[in-house]
């Protein structure tokens, strides 16, 4: 009985310092996030249209692959808003609130290693699949599509199993079209955990 503890214990011990040092070596790495993003609408060459930036948030995971050169692809939950004013008139702002998955898939390179903190750059390609709009302004007027395309470059950095991302996303599918043709820029900053 002594000897059966005394391998258990072994077993644990060697399997719990084996997955400490193996959090810098693994290269398949499970990366679940939440965070907060700021988006607005860019509109094609129009100095009569304004708009403004509003707050969203968003949640899904990414799975990265890689110890100095990374592949990564994810999944995500997106609530966004925007609003635009058209300029010398009485009305007051337009919202648009859009509910998105995204699909993200990029490469990215460390660019800095110190202990247990990493620094990579990444520049992702990211499919758009809108499954809900809401806005105040008649539904005519809007044509927001089902999917698009967007790119996105970011910086992110580990620390020890955690993670934080800085990103800037701009829409390359007009968003709105008729009357508004517009494109979506966002900033988005998450954190997470390396699992």
């Amino acid at each position: 009985m002594l000897r059966l503890k005394i391998i258990l214990t072994t077993i644990l011990l060697l399997h719990g310092s084996s997955y400490v040092v193996a959090q810098d070596y693994v290269p398949l790495v499970l990366n679940p996030k939440i965070g907060v993003n700021f988006s607005d609408l860019v509109v094609a060459e129009s100095e009569q249209i304004s708009g403004s930036a509003k707050m969203g948030w968003n949640l899904g995971f990414d799975i990265r692959y890689g110890t100095k050169f990374m592949w990564k692809g994810g999944v995500h939950f997106y609530s966004t808003g925007s609003a635009w004013q058209v300029a010398d008139t009485s009305h007051s702002m337009n919202k648009l609130t859009a509910h998105q998955i995204k699909f993200p898939i990029g490469a990215g390179v460390k660019v800095l290693r110190i202990e247990y903190f990493n620094l990579w750059l990444f520049a992702d390609g990211v499919l758009n699949y809108t499954i809900d709009v809401k806005h105040d302004v008649e539904k005519s007027y809007i044509e927001y599509p089902k999917t698009g395309l967007s790119g996105r470059l970011g910086l992110s950095m580990d620390l020890s199993r955690f993670t934080m991302e800085l990103t800037f996303e701009r829409s390359f599918t007009d968003l709105i079209s008729e009357d508004l043709a517009a494109r979506n820029r966002m900033v988005n900053l998450s954190i997470g955990l390396k699992l």
